[in-house]
């Protein structure tokens, strides 16, 4: 079980994903770790233009191949449920450093799309592929997790206690439902 700051279901505290929830807007998301989406009516497929400033806690730059990858290993090795929605994507496809398109399969017996899809890949956590790429992500300790949001792990016992410390350097400190955080 994922502790509280790392956990999907919880405010994410270390890993970030494209867009965000607001809490007092259901249905509706600002973009994080994404400037801006580009989307048909139909719900077809999402595209991400990902900011230039998003940065990994060690410096790297966040790129569209970090999301490919993300994309990649969660639907292999992520949540049940996650496997799922992630099977719905027919291609996931870089077009430029900084951008990356979705684009869906059609329901089981419609002529429509999940009209939910382009959320859920929105909420979908971005890993460092540049850490992780040639690591059996199963087996990774403290030092091999950076990530890109607010705070950093600062120390943890598996099972007993983590501790989150501060990020002075956070790339995201101006965007506005970061500030204050």
């Amino acid at each position: 079980v994922a502790p509280a700051g790392l956990d999907l279901m919880t405010e994410r505290l270390v890993f970030e994903s494209l867009m965000v929830r607001s809490v007092d807007e259901p249905f509706s998301l600002y973009g994080l770790l994404a400037e801006s989406v580009d989307m048909p009516e139909d719900r077809s497929w999402i595209q991400f233009n990902l900011r230039p400033e998003a940065k990994w806690s060690d410096g790297h730059p966040i790129t569209a191949e970090d999301v490919l990858y993300s994309y990649k290993i969660l639907r292999e090795k992520g949540r049940p449920n996650l496997r799922l929605f992630y099977s719905k994507v027919r291609e996931a496809k870089i077009l430029g450093p900084l951008t990356i398109k979705f684009t869906f399969d059609k329901l089981t017996n419609e002529d429509s799309y999940d009209p939910e899809l382009p959320l859920v890949i929105s909420l979908m956590s971005v890993l460092p592929k540049h850490l992780w790429e040639n690591k059996d992500i199963e087996a990774l300790r403290q030092k091999d997790i950076i990530g890109s949001g607010p705070y950093r792990i600062k120390e943890s016992e598996p099972g007993r206690t983590i501790v989150y410390e501060r990020q002075k350097d956070y790339w995201g400190w101006q965007i506005p439902h970061r500030k204050g955080h």
